[in-house]
């Protein structure tokens, strides 16, 4: 039961539903807000879960700087290692380009 109604309000409630909508609408009705009420909770959960993941997402370590660790969709253990050498032919280019630069 909702905390701060008592089964005197509920009872209440129902009353005024009775008279309201007739005894043949009362269990359409009821049907019709329970499947509401469920639709309302898996929003909720929905959007509680959408949340929770933005902030684990926003909790990650800041970037580095480091282009070979901070790599997109990299995980932990490739973070770690980078992986073999560059080939002797990306090693003469990296050397033009640093040449270039100076």
């Amino acid at each position: 039961m909702p905390p701060g109604l008592s089964p005197i309000h509920m009872l209440v409630v129902l009353l005024v539903a009775l008279v309201v909508l007739g005894p043949e609408k009362l269990p359409d009705a009821a049907r019709q807000a329970g499947r509401a009420f469920a639709e309302l909770r898996r929003w909720s959960a929905h959007f509680e879960s959408e949340v929770r993941g933005a902030l684990e997402l926003g909790a990650e370590p800041a970037p580095t700087g480091d282009v070979a660790n901070d790599a997109v969709g990299a995980n932990e253990s490739e973070r770690s290692n980078p992986g073999p050498d560059p080939t002797p032919l990306a090693q003469a280019a990296l050397e033009q380009q640093t040449e270039e630069r100076a």
